[in-house]
């Protein structure tokens, strides 16, 4: 299943000798672009540096070694992130890569500009502003998902437009969803865009083509 943004990625590294002692082995891991360190399960005497895990010594005969250690999500949009762990020693050297999906929903890096912390996403994702997170609009922008301002999140519209498309049914989640200029442009009048929230537009609501339907008969959207 696809990890969700924030969520906790478990990795565990079993190395072990079924020969005589080899005084020189060196486990690396270079943790993937879209993770950051969270803390150990299992130390076993290694060690977390400059976004390295790294276990270093004397590896006996018939010793078995297991490093588990837990990572943040920071990916998203159905980003794949691949982890690849390297082990070297005097008969030579393997390494063992695990694979994880991000969530198919699109998070921003943190706070800014929308396109600075938002990457390009799949047609029709969901774009989500978290907790914590403060969203600048600095350009017009096209939407053919959903879009979710989680509580604690900050949207400003920053006096841009804000076009809703495609043929998709679409969800705006929030309260507030406060909109400049929100324009209803979808492929096929009986398309829906369903409001969450409390929708708030303070310059102008466009309707050209679709239904914007509220979750609580209309009460939650002011213009």
């Amino acid at each position: 299943a696809n990890v969700r943004f924030q969520g906790i990625v478990t990795y565990t590294v079993v190395f072990s000798n079924t020969g005589t002692a080899d005084p020189a082995v060196v486990l690396t891991d270079t943790l993937p672009s879209g993770t950051n360190f969270a803390y150990w399960v299992d130390q076993s005497g290694a060690t977390y540096a400059d976004n390295i895990v790294r276990w270093s010594g004397v590896l006996t005969g018939g010793s078995v070694i297991s490093v588990t250690f837990a990572v943040t999500n920071t990916a998203s949009g159905g980003a794949t992130i691949t982890n690849t762990a390297y082990l070297s020693g005097s008969a030579g050297a393997v390494s063992s890569v695990a694979t994880f999906g991000a969530t198919a929903d699109s998070y921003p890096t943190g706070s800014g500009l929308w396109s600075q912390v938002f990457a390009p996403c799949p047609t029709r994702c969901k774009r989500v502003i978290p907790a914590g997170a403060t969203i600048t609009l600095d350009q017009d922008i096209d939407l053919d998902g959903d879009f979710e301002i989680e509580p604690g999140g900050t949207f400003n519209a920053n006096g841009k437009t804000v076009t809703l498309t495609g043929d998709q049914a679409q969800t705006l989640t929030g309260n507030p969803l406060t909109f400049y200029s929100l324009v209803v442009n979808k492929t096929n009048r009986t398309d829906t865009v369903t409001i969450v929230g409390k929708l708030k537009v303070t310059r102008k609501l466009t309707v050209r083509s679709g239904k914007l339907i509220s979750a609580s008969d209309y009460e939650d959207i002011e213009i």
